[in-house]
């Protein structure tokens, strides 16, 4: 159930403000002090949830009205608002993915667009790496990833700058993606990306610069080793320092997926692959599209 809690926390508690969202359109979310916040595409907005005895469901930034306006929270305006990420120093980056910009909220509740000439195509994921202050965006449609320093300059990091879709492995600027979404960091310094159309975990060594694919590859449904695991659309990743594993969120598959990283396997952690919702134990509880983690 912990599992279970961290990704459809809003979706269980937030039925009955209905005025302020429909939960069926959420996509990415990400933690700060004790809150929940949430993308909500729709709506063109965000809201945020208290963790506390009563959870309160709140509007956090966004006025509704879809367009690319800063401001405060309560005066700026977004349009598909997609992932989120929250920086050590408490700012919080938000991929405005049919605008095509990177949004960034600080702890004043100031929103501002990051300036950039490069040419983001659907951004969608976002990561924070804490030991360099760097952001990674995934853009879904160039197929490509960006890197945004510390001084907030943006660069082409991983994917052919022609950004034709494919799957091929090597030095990251002359590999290929297929639908890159959303990442996650080791301790090793790998970053992991979950590739949409390619059905494939990809791993990019942050140090080296080098890109492989660490399972998957073709679409369907199977566990096993590395090199024979299937995924449908794994969209969401989150490793997990205790099991040494990555979380994937097999979105066509209606499962979450462990990649062991110590053992090189591919199991289901739960969800039986019916897509409805269920509750359960493990492979007896049952999800519809799951999306994303904390």
């Amino acid at each position: 159930m912990f599992y279970r809690i961290l990704i459809f926390v809003l979706v269980l508690v937030s039925c009955s403000p209905a005025s302020i969202y429909n939960p069926s359109i959420f996509m990415s979310q990400a933690w700060i002090e004790n809150t929940i916040l949430d993308c909500i595409l729709k709506e063109c907005y965000l809201c945020s949830l208290k963790i506390t005895n009563k959870p309160v469901v709140s509007l956090f930034a966004g006025t509704g009205v879809a367009a690319s306006v800063d401001g405060t929270t309560s005066t700026a305006s977004f349009k598909t608002p997609f992932g989120l990420e929250v920086d050590t120093s408490g700012n919080i980056y938000v991929s405005d993915q049919i605008n095509n910009l990177i949004r960034k909220i600080d702890p004043s509740g100031n929103v501002k667009t990051l300036s950039t000439n490069l040419p983001l195509q659907d951004p969608s994921g976002i990561k924070f790496d804490p030991l360099t202050g760097d952001k990674y965006v995934s853009c879904k449609d160039s197929n490509q990833i960006y890197k945004i320093d510390s001084t907030e300059q943006f660069s082409l990091f991983a994917g052919s700058s022609s950004a034709f879709g494919g799957l091929q492995n090597g030095d990251r600027l002359n590999s290929l993606f297929d639908s890159p979404f959303f990442m996650d960091i080791d301790p090793e310094r790998n970053l992991y990306v979950g590739e949409l159309s390619n059905h494939t975990i990809r791993k990019i060594n942050l140090n080296s610069g080098t890109v492989s694919t660490l399972s998957g590859g073709i679409s369907g449904y199977l566990d096993g080793d590395l090199a024979s695991a299937r995924f449908k659309s794994p969209l969401g990743i989150a490793y997990n320092r205790k099991m040494n594993s990555l979380l994937a969120a097999d979105i066509q598959d209606h499962r979450i997926r462990k990649i062991d990283l110590k053992n090189s396997t591919v199991s289901t952690l739960l969800g039986n692959g019916i897509g409805t919702d269920v509750d359960g134990n493990g492979t007896n509880a049952s999800f519809l599209v799951p999306l994303s983690f904390l």
